[in-house]
């Protein structure tokens, strides 16, 4: 049973008022006095209305979360909405959430911040509350927002009802095997990580290019970005929020069945016993002793060897592994604190392609961070 309603909501309900009412005063006064099923009620209160009843095996509520936009409209139309839902439709917690740059009085930012937030904010959401709990509503809101909802309810296993305008009943899209190309963002994780946050430039974007090898990778990374004019005419590119999307999407497929995705475990003849060293530098033979981080290394199945081969005495918090060498298999662990920095060769030689190794990667460096 689905019991977290997660739903798109528009401003619709505050024009309805005012044409009714004269005003948007005492709106939730207003909204409580009207049938669920009256138009003026808005695709919000409509839509939940229509998916209760459509759906009695399928949804019972017992949270709703709406998602509004950074407008005075929006926290109108969220706080109203909490207020009435609850009292109508005898919900137990309706929270409202303001999605950071959703404002269509700011174009760049809504398309740049707005929509990405709300990709972010909705996938956080089906991950903290299970996926097998939830239903998205995507009823109410901007079109755009509605797909990228559905795009995501589709991805990650979640059914996504919507009502129809013209009718007083709607349609459940049921979870679909979408295809993720897993292997694209292991392929491309080091240039979209690149992006972050910050916008590049397009000298900066076409080195970032550059370093990808595959049209087909170019093409499909090309795909994820959006461009941002600016004053003068200069534009600066980053992450479009189909690509926030498909990051996210990807990201979590792949932390949930991460151990398909790696190379296969090493024979116990190919596994050396000891961490092997650069040089017998008494500082760097002391700083492994101490903390062990190479024999922690040696641990991961398919981590043939590892060597040191550099150090420094003194140094700060560093947790980082990447790629080193695609044609002799071999990643870099970067571990540093302020006694000191070393870095080690990790020989992977089972890894088959590029993908196998970003995986080993990303693995190694995520237990990183626990040590």
């Amino acid at each position: 049973m689905r019991d977290v309603v997660l739903m798109t909501c528009g401003t619709s309900l505050i024009k309805n008022a005012v044409r009714e009412n004269g005003s948007s005063e005492n709106i939730a006064r207003w909204l409580k006095s009207k049938d669920i099923r009256d138009r003026s009620c808005g695709a919000e209160i409509n839509g939940l209305a229509c998916m209760m009843e459509e759906l009695p095996g399928l949804v019972d509520p017992k949270e709703v979360v709406l998602y509004v936009s950074d407008t005075e409209e929006g926290s109108l139309v969220g706080k109203t909405l909490a207020v009435v839902i609850h009292e109508k439709f005898n919900i137990p917690r309706v929270r409202s959430i303001c999605v950071e740059g959703l404002d269509p009085g700011n174009p760049a930012i809504f398309r740049r911040r707005g929509l990405k937030n709300f990709v972010m904010r909705l996938a956080d959401d089906v991950k903290a509350k299970g996926r097998f709990r939830c239903i998205i509503n995507a009823t109410g809101g901007f079109k755009i927002e509605v797909g990228l909802a559905q795009e995501l309810a589709s991805a990650v296993g979640v059914p996504s009802y919507y009502k129809f305008e013209f009718s007083s009943e709607g349609m459940l899209f049921p979870p679909l095997p979408v295809g993720l190309d897993i292997g694209l963002w292991l392929r491309l994780n080091k240039e979209i990580e690149c992006l972050g946050e910050d916008l590049l430039t397009e000298r900066d974007l076409n080195h970032l290019v550059s370093s990808i090898n595959d049209d087909h990778d170019k093409e499909g990374f090309l795909m994820l970005l959006e461009d941002v004019p600016f004053d003068g005419g200069s534009r600066l590119f980053g992450l479009s929020a189909l690509g926030e999307l498909f990051r996210l999407l990807a990201e979590s497929a792949f932390w949930e069945k991460e151990s398909s995705f790696v190379p296969l475990p090493v024979s116990s003849d190919c596994k050396a016993k000891d961490v092997q060293h650069c040089n017998s530098e008494s500082n760097m033979l002391h700083f492994e002793s101490k903390h062990g981080i190479g024999k922690k290394l040696l641990v991961f199945p398919f981590v043939a060897k590892v060597r040191t081969h550099y150090y420094k005495k003194g140094g700060w918090k560093m947790r980082r592994c990447h790629v080193k060498d695609r044609s002799e298999k071999e990643l870099e662990v970067e571990w540093g604190n302020n006694m000191g920095l070393i870095k080690y060769i990790l020989t992977v030689p089972t890894a088959k392609g590029e993908e196998q190794l970003q995986a080993a990667s990303l693995v190694v460096g995520e237990k990183l961070k626990e040590w």
